[in-house]
């Protein structure tokens, strides 16, 4: 009958892999492959062939207990994401922001979640007066104070304004500063119209010329005005500084007449009274 030798029915613990050991069927040793660490059981007699490579076994080895790979995280919030060729950590973004596909649809990020991301707005009941040649502010208080919360944004620019004026031949213009651009006339927001006749060129006209009325009926007229567009800054203004965005006006080249805002004017004494709005609205900048 044969004898057995019960000692050497085991395996043998031959430690941390070494590439330059020959290892025989059941020799065991531990081995870090990527960020996994495990230990492999030989199958076959090999020299310099680790048990695995990205997570692939070596046909010489065996897994005898796989490992976990050690986690990437370091903050609480943060995701496991697979990058291009492994697992990675993807940091926890800031309060209010939302987690999308990135600019290049291989990856997640965290950024503006789209659509609306604030609005600022100012009512005003004060009473201007104004009848620049060319284009400048009602008043440095009519404004709308706000700072971007990307590089990116687009702004919704809107105007509801109480409008007077003081003869039948007033007709002005409107159109928007950015106080990150200037507020000089040659700063406007919006290309002027072009191929005017006497009456001078602009974007938002506000009033239109009258014609054979009254002096009496040109002293009470009192109109409410709107204007509007979406405004994209230009690389200099693409920023998430603190800005400013004003109304800007300009009277017609055939009239030096004044335009009231908030009051109607009559006998040099307010009798109509109203207010105005500015609304500035940023929207993220992959709404179209």
């Amino acid at each position: 009958m044969a004898t057995i030798d019960l000692g050497k029915i085991k395996f043998k613990w031959q430690g941390t892999y070494a590439g330059g050991t020959a290892y025989v069927p059941d020799d065991v040793v531990y081995y870090v492959d990527g960020s996994v660490g495990s230990s492999y059981m030989c199958v076959a007699n090999t020299t310099g062939n680790a048990p695995s490579s990205g997570g692939t076994l070596h046909a010489s080895w065996q897994y005898l207990a796989k490992g976990q790979a050690v986690s990437p995280t370091t903050t609480q919030g943060d995701l496991i994401v697979r990058g291009a060729s492994a697992d990675g950590r993807l940091a926890i973004g800031s309060a209010g922001q939302a987690l999308k596909v990135n600019s290049s649809a291989n990856g997640l990020e965290y950024g503006a979640g789209g659509g609306v991301l604030q609005i600022k707005e100012t009512i005003s009941a004060s009473h201007y007066s104004i009848n620049p040649a060319d284009y400048a502010m009602a008043n440095a208080a009519f404004k709308v104070d706000i700072t971007a919360t990307s590089t990116t944004s687009h702004f919704i620019l809107e105007c509801f304004m109480g409008t007077g004026c003081e003869t039948h031949d007033d007709m002005f213009t409107a159109n928007w500063f950015d106080s990150l651009k200037g507020t000089a006339s040659a700063d406007i927001l919006f290309a002027e119209a072009t191929g005017g006749g006497s009456r001078q060129n602009g974007v938002f006209p506000l009033f239109p010329a009258g014609a054979a009325v009254s002096s009496g009926w040109d002293e009470y007229w009192f109109s409410g005005q709107y204007f509007t567009a979406k405004y994209y800054p230009d690389s200099g203004q693409r920023s998430t500084s603190a800005r400013s965005f004003y109304p800007c006006f300009k009277r017609n080249g055939h009239a030096s007449a004044i335009m009231y805002i908030n009051y109607g004017k009559a006998n040099h004494a307010y009798n109509f009274i109203g207010k105005s709005v500015i609304r500035v609205t940023e929207i993220a900048g992959e709404v179209t």
